[in-house]
């Protein structure tokens, strides 16, 4: 008996675990002018109009209810830095004056990186007292023109959007 116990044993030991996930398949989407690789999870979810400050699309998960992308176009004579800022964490224009007051009057949400190039900006951070994290980029198309993306999730699942939002952030950048 304690042989065939054993046999179980090395027998489950050695299969593949059930519970793993399938790798990600990756579609590309081509939306408000830049194209870029999104799991087609995002695609194969809700996908609605986005018209706030900007044009392009949302997508959401059905899978990962809090997590959300969305691909847009905008314009205006402002830093891509300033647009992404003005997207993700503030409507005023003037981000670094609006930066403290922000914080003090949104004391769940933190900014935690970003990065003010000419060409390019990006921010990121946390909502909710941290329990989502968001990032996300704008480049000018055009002296005026903006393509951005960003990218949202809930802190739990962390080990699955990281490497997810790193590589929409390196076909994002391959584009144009």
């Amino acid at each position: 008996m304690r042989l065939f116990v054993l046999a179980l044993g090395l027998l489950a030991l050695s299969a593949p675990a059930a519970t793993a996930e399938e790798p990600i398949k990756w579609v590309v989407s081509n939306t408000a002018g830049s194209r870029i690789e999104i799991p087609s999870f995002f695609a194969n979810g809700k996908v609605e109009p986005l018209y706030t400050f900007s044009v392009g699309l949302t997508f959401t998960s059905k899978n990962y209810p809090n997590a959300q992308f969305r691909q847009y176009e905008g314009s205006g004579t402002i830093t891509p830095f300033e647009y992404i800022a003005r997207m993700l964490v503030d409507e005023n224009e003037d981000y670094e004056d609006q930066k403290a007051k922000y914080e003090r009057n949104h004391p769940g949400e933190k900014v935690t990186y970003t990065s003010d190039k000419p060409s390019i900006g990006i921010v990121s951070g946390t909502r909710a007292y941290g329990s989502l994290i968001y990032y996300g980029m704008c480049r000018k198309r055009d002296p005026d023109i903006f393509a951005c993306f960003d990218i949202t999730w809930s802190k739990k699942d962390k080990a699955i959007f990281k490497p997810i939002a790193e590589r929409i952030a390196q076909s994002f950048g391959k584009d144009g």
